[in-house]
């Protein structure tokens, strides 16, 4: 990974929303998850 250091800023605000964008979903479907194990909705 030494090349990490020569991204561009674009790639690193590209990457940035991509994990934000997965990590949404994750806590998104976590949520679900926990919201039908209860019973509710």
């Amino acid at each position: 990974m030494a090349e990490s250091a020569k991204l561009k800023p674009g790639a690193v605000i590209a990457t940035a929303l991509i994990v934000a964008l997965v990590m949404i979903l994750l806590i998104l479907l976590l949520v679900r998850v926990l919201v039908a194990s209860q019973g509710g909705g």
